[in-house]
């Protein structure tokens, strides 16, 4: 995805899953179509947050600490300042 370019029909798509899923509490799933997001998305930001809220579902969640850990590093790599 570039700067200020609407969501490809695959980004929609799995945006769109990625809610329902949430919505469902189906967190695994979350994680997955999440996951599957970042590989398609071109903006650091935007992976940083996927990242990000998969760490979070992983973490509260799912009580997977160590995968969270991995998850929120890779964001905070992608976007240094998120935190700032």
């Amino acid at each position: 995805m570039h700067c200020g370019d609407p969501l490809t029909d695959v980004e929609k798509r799995l945006s769109v899953q990625a809610e329902r899923a949430e919505g469902m509490s189906r967190w695994a799933d979350v994680v997955r179509f999440r996951g599957s997001l970042v590989e398609v998305l071109e903006s650091p930001t935007a992976q940083a947050e996927q990242h990000h809220h998969i760490g979070v579902v992983q973490h509260q969640q799912l009580s997977d600490s160590n995968a969270a850990t991995a998850s929120l590093n890779r964001a905070l790599e992608l976007d240094p300042n998120r935190l700032a």
